[in-house]
């Protein structure tokens, strides 16, 4: 062996990957565009499992005032939009060349990799055609009495662990147990019910399992949500990899779900199939409505079509439910907000002599509307793709301050012209900056404040349109925010309307909440307690 030859390449290999790092942390300065100054290896990647990834765009944003920002995804350059104006250009004007997204689970992983979140076109156009259809208002009225049940339920739990609570303080005041009664009482008073709530609620929806989970916090479904909701340090490289770096997602065999989630897909797909060959009657819920989708689509693989289905349990059980969580922790900090919607509520129960509410009821509460969503409405936008889009306008508060995933990536099909300024390049990965827009003053004043009533009807002319993004926008926008909202809506106003929410001892101002560093979505990262207290 040639030792001085070897040393010599490696002199020049060592040579050259500098020569090569300094042209690329020069990129964003040759091209005049405001940067953050890149690190070797991870670019400007350095929050991972530092700082949760949604705090971190948000901080781009304060950090650098500008339209945009240029940042390194490793060696890869990458910008950052934080302009209304641009957003709307890339999500809807220009979105043929950024129909796809940057993230992919790789080809090792066809659960996590096919369905309708992370696959890109052609397979994305399809799915999203078959799947249009099954998320309109008409088809989610049908689940009105399954939310209704599953809210009185959410009731009922509270009741119950108050029992568990006094019980409790009985036994602590006669044998002098070593907990303090907040201290229990804040234990059964935790938020994560709602996670409970939204599992069964998609249980049912998604995929025809009956659970029990908003009474009983436990479930088959809620431990594969537990699963889902548990990060590793592995399943925390995995979705790194995914998310920023997904070229080695195949080499590593990385995936988007956990093992025994993919495997309970399997088995309850498998189950459902099984059921629909001896009875063809009309589909009943989601698994069901996609397997006649594969047997009307001839080479739909298993695969594609438990991804559908995995994805809508993944995308929703877990942002809908923080979302109430945030929710109801700030309407326990903010209590003349609280008896503001109790009021509406109150009002709404007097007039329909019932407090059932219904969707056509909740639909026109709003205060409550502000808090959660707006009011729906439509427009013939079009997007010169080849369907129409219906826009649909969801202001809500909560999820303003709260948006569960802080960043929507695109990537560019061909050279693009952001202005006058710049032109990125073909292949440049685009992130619009949903979160940063949020908390920006220009767009929404006070921005850290919990404030509802910026998004009252009189107030609807001064939000910037596209400055407010928690779910997308445009045709690759969430296709189940209507599910969403409807279920916020049941959950909210059923647990308001019978509860007076008060903070716990010892738990942080909503301002404090340290968020999950572990992941890559806007989740607490500590437990968040409220007290509930029974209203006259």
């Amino acid at each position: 062996m040639n030792l001085p030859l070897l040393f010599g390449a490696g002199l020049c290999f060592i040579f050259w990957l500098y020569i090569k790092w300094l042209k690329i942390k020069r990129y964003w300065a040759d091209r005049g565009v405001p940067h953050l100054t890149p690190v070797p290896v991870l670019g400007n990647l350095t929050f991972i499992q530092r700082e949760n990834a949604g705090l971190w765009f948000r901080r781009m944003n304060q950090q650098l005032k500008s339209p945009y920002i240029g940042i390194w995804i490793l060696w890869r350059p990458g910008i950052v939009i934080n302009s209304s104006e641009i957003a709307r250009d890339i999500l809807i004007k220009n979105f043929g060349n950024f129909r796809n997204r940057f993230l992919s689970s790789g080809e090792t992983d066809p659960i996590g990799g096919l369905n309708l979140f992370t696959v890109n076109d052609p397979i994305w156009s399809t799915m999203r055609k078959h799947l249009s259809g099954v998320f309109t208002t008409s088809k989610l009225r049908i689940l009105e009495d399954l939310m209704q049940t599953k809210a009185k339920e959410l009731v009922q739990r509270i009741h119950n662990d108050r029992d568990i609570k006094i019980h409790l303080k009985n036994i602590q005041n006669e044998i002098q147990f070593l907990q303090t009664p907040s201290t229990l009482y804040s234990e059964l008073a935790r938020l994560k019910m709602y996670i409970d709530y939204t599992t069964d609620i998609i249980g049912s929806s998604a995929f025809g399992v009956k659970s029990d989970a908003t009474l009983t916090g436990v479930g088959p479904l809620r431990d594969v949500t537990n699963d889902f909701a548990t990060f590793t340090l592995y399943r925390g490289i995995s979705w790194f990899s995914i998310f920023f770096f997904p070229e080695i997602t195949n080499f590593f065999r990385f995936k988007l779900f956990p093992t025994a989630a993919t495997r309970y897909f399997k088995e309850i797909f498998n189950s459902v199939k099984r059921q629909r060959k001896t009875n063809q009657g009309d589909a009943k819920d989601l698994l069901e409505i996609l397997i006649k989708i594969q047997q009307e689509n001839e080479g739909y693989s298993d695969d594609l079509i438990i991804a559908q289905a995995a994805i809508f349990l993944q995308g929703g059980f877990e942002t809908s439910g923080t979302a109430l969580m945030f929710i109801t922790y700030e309407l326990a900090y903010n209590p003349i907000l609280q008896d503001k919607l109790y009021q509406e509520l109150f009002e709404a129960a007097q007039q329909n002599e019932s407090e059932n509410f219904d969707t056509n009821i909740l639909s026109n509460l709003t205060f409550l509307n502000c808090v959660i969503k707006g009011k729906i409405y439509l427009s013939n936008t079009t997007t010169g793709y080849q369907w129409p889009l219906v826009k649909i306008g969801s202001n809500s508060e909560g999820l303003r301050k709260y948006p569960t995933m802080g960043w929507l990536d695109r990537i560019a099909t061909k050279d693009y012209k952001i202005d006058e300024k710049l032109t990125i390049e073909s292949g440049t990965v685009v992130y619009i900056n949903s979160i940063g827009m949020h908390y920006d003053p220009k767009y929404f004043p006070e921005p850290h404040r919990f404030d509802p009533d910026r998004f009252l009807p009189e107030n609807k002319s001064k939000i910037e349109p596209y400055s407010y993004l928690p779910f997308g926008d445009g045709p690759r926008g969430c296709i189940g925010k209507r599910f969403a909202f409807m279920t916020m809506q049941f959950a909210l106003a059923s647990v308001v309307h019978n509860y007076n929410i008060k903070p716990c001892p010892n738990m942080p101002n909503p301002a404090d909440i340290k968020m999950d560093k572990c992941g890559l979505l806007l989740l607490p990262g500590e437990t968040l307690n409220v007290e509930f207290i029974p209203r006259k």
